[in-house]
């Protein structure tokens, strides 16, 4: 699966939550878009990441690999 399915996938979640949170006054947003915005953040950081322990041509070590997780 693509990283882009997977995201929309996650988008279309987010908007479902959304959406249901409309007859319920719009107080579960208070949680949902926190959650939802955390979460596009670190697929963001996941997608466009630039790993910093890329060598270089002057250094002799070698490069840790990048699992793609972003910690805080």
């Amino acid at each position: 699966m693509e990283i882009w399915e997977a995201l929309s996938v996650f988008g279309g979640l987010v908007a479902l939550l959304m959406v249901i949170s409309i007859p319920l006054q719009l107080l579960p947003l208070l949680v949902i878009m926190p959650i939802s915005y955390i979460g596009f953040f670190l697929a963001f950081k996941s997608i466009f990441s630039y790993s910093e322990n890329t060598p270089t041509k002057t250094a002799q070590t070698a490069p840790t690999p990048d699992n793609g997780r972003f910690d805080a």
